[in-house]
């Protein structure tokens, strides 16, 4: 990096085929639901404008690999990651909501399009239905699922209170709120197969997505940075601004220190793991050159 701008990030991740087929299908699943499982069509056209269009699908990616790397077929799973993927989305529709955001995935935001009540209510079913596609797992998994979904609602107030109060964020409270609004759930997508089948991996399996998840947030803010700064538009925590509010001399250069720590945390932890090669594109895609 000659200078404080000067980052390269990778743009696209090398998916196994089995991974991929997993992916399809989830995408497929989820387009396809009935307007019968929402009550009314009215609630079904409104949850079916936000998973039209496919996200990266990073936490089911994460899911099917490790199912893979345990010696599973990522179709069993594929009701489970689509409940994990309808929790990302559920949280999505609720933040663009106190954030005040107007377009997700380049469309107009659902509290754009349908109202903020109606939008509420798209992310309280994107949630039911969580519960419901994640159930014949077991009441093991749907507690986990819960666990990190409390987790983002609390990370997401921290961030929120940070926000209406327009106070600086220091270091300690910028990783909690990381901690709680990203990695909960990346984490529970890169254990919760393994605590499915009773691995003894389950454990550090989470600490991997921990890290994993707090290299995700870090580099969305490095990009965030580098591209229309809405976080600092909108006093957003951002690691870049945090750094720079510490008076860091290269607050990017210090950013991108840290996002590969996390990553380099989390190959560390992968070298306890069994056929961990398989997460080693995730990891590639995170580092930051």
């Amino acid at each position: 990096m000659e200078n404080d701008e000067s980052v390269e990030l990778s743009t696209s991740i090398d998916i196994p085929g089995e991974v991929q087929t997993g992916l399809v299908l989830v995408q497929n699943r989820l387009r396809k639901l009935a307007a019968t499982e929402f009550v009314t069509a009215e609630l079904h056209e409104s949850v079916m404008y936000i998973l039209k269009n496919q996200g990266k699908m990073i936490r089911p990616g994460l899911m099917f690999s490790v199912a893979k790397m345990l010696g599973q077929n990522p179709e069993k799973f594929v009701d489970l990651a689509s409940a994990i993927e309808l929790l990302h989305i559920s949280s999505l529709v609720h933040d663009d909501i106190l954030d005040g955001d107007a377009v997700r995935r380049g469309q107009d935001a659902v509290h754009v399009k349908y109202g903020q009540d109606r939008a509420i209510l798209v992310g309280d079913a994107l949630i039911a239905k969580a519960i419901k596609m994640a159930s014949p797992y077991g009441g093991d998994v749907v507690s986990r699922a819960s666990d990190a979904a409390m987790n983002m609602c609390a990370g997401e107030l921290l961030d929120y209170n940070h926000q209406i109060s327009g106070a600086s964020v220091d270091l300690h409270t910028y990783l909690k709120i990381a901690e709680l609004k990203t990695a909960s759930l990346i984490a529970t997508s890169t254990s919760i197969v393994a605590d499915y089948l009773g691995d003894a991996s389950t454990d550090t399996l989470y600490k991997v997505g921990t890290n994993m998840g707090m290299s995700f947030q870090i580099r969305d803010d490095i990009m965030n940075h580098m591209g229309d700064k809405t976080d600092a538009n909108n006093s957003r925590p951002n690691i870049v601004s945090v750094f720079g509010g510490h008076g860091k001399p290269n607050p990017m250069k210090t950013a991108v220190k840290l996002n590969n720590f996390y990553i380099d945390s989390a190959a560390l932890l992968l070298d306890q793991v069994k056929n961990a090669d398989v997460l080693e594109n995730y990891l590639q895609f995170l580092k930051i050159e």
